[in-house]
C-alpha cells in the first residue's frame, strides 16, 4: 500500500491516500524496483525540486480547486535535515503520521532547528521508491497537490529513509517553508 499524508499548515488540512498497487509491508523480495541508496540522496532530492518545480510552473487542478502557476522553490539544507531527523524517527518508531512521537508537528521540528518561518507545511509518503512515484502520488492527492502548489512557500526540504524490513519500507518527509 502507498500511503500519503499532507499537513499544510496553511489550511491545517490532513490528507491521505491509498494505493494498494503496491505493498510497503511486502517482503523485500516482493517489493518494486530498489530504491534510491542513501549515496544516492542528493540526486533524488534534486529530482523531487525539479518535478515539484515543473508541477508549479503551470496551472493545476488540486481536486476541485483550481490553482494558478507560481514561482519555483529552492532546497533549503535546514529544512532537509529536519526531513531527514523525522523520517529516521518515522521508521525507527514504525510510526506513519504528521504528529511526531512527542506531539510535535512540522511547525514546531522546523522551528526547533532554528529556522524562523512565516509558514510551513508538510507531505509524507510511505511506499514510493522513486522521486518520480512520490511526487506523482503527491500531486495526485488533492492536499499534497495544494502544498505542492502553495504560492507563500518558497523553499523546500526533501529527505526519504529506506529500511526495508521496517514496517513502511521507505517514508519520505518533504517540507514547505518560506523564511520570516
Amino acid at each position: 500500500m502507498l500511503a500519503l499524508a499532507a499537513l499544510g499548515v496553511v489550511a491545517l488540512a490532513v490528507a491521505c491516500a491509498a494505493n494498494t498497487a503496491a505493498n510497503p509491508t511486502a517482503s523485500p523480495a516482493a517489493r518494486p524496483p530498489a530504491p534510491p541508496r542513501a549515496q544516492d540522496a542528493a540526486a533524488a532530492g534534486a529530482r523531487v525540486l525539479t518535478l515539484v518545480n515543473r508541477a508549479r510552473a503551470a496551472p493545476r487542478r488540486c481536486g476541485s480547486k483550481a490553482i494558478p502557476a507560481t514561482s519555483p522553490l529552492t532546497r533549503n539544507g535546514e529544512l532537509d535535515a529536519v526531513a531527514l531527523a523525522y523520517a529516521e524517527e518515522l521508521v525507527r518508531l514504525g510510526r506513519f503520521d504528521h504528529r511526531g512521537a512527542d506531539g510535535s508537528l512540522a511547525v514546531d521540528r522546523v522551528a526547533r532547528s532554528g529556522y524562523r518561518a512565516r509558514i510551513v507545511g508538510e507531505n509524507l509518503a510511505a511506499g514510493p521508491t522513486t522521486a518520480d512515484e512520490v511526487v506523482a502520488g503527491w500531486l495526485a492527492s488533492p492536499g499534497h497537490c495544494e502544498n505542492v502548489m502553495e504560492a507563500r512557500f518558497t523553499q523546500m526540504g526533501i529527505a526519504y529513509v529506506d529500511k526495508p524490513a521496517s514496517r513502511y519500507g521507505i517514508i519520505w518527509v518533504q517540507l514547505f517553508a518560506a523564511p520570516r
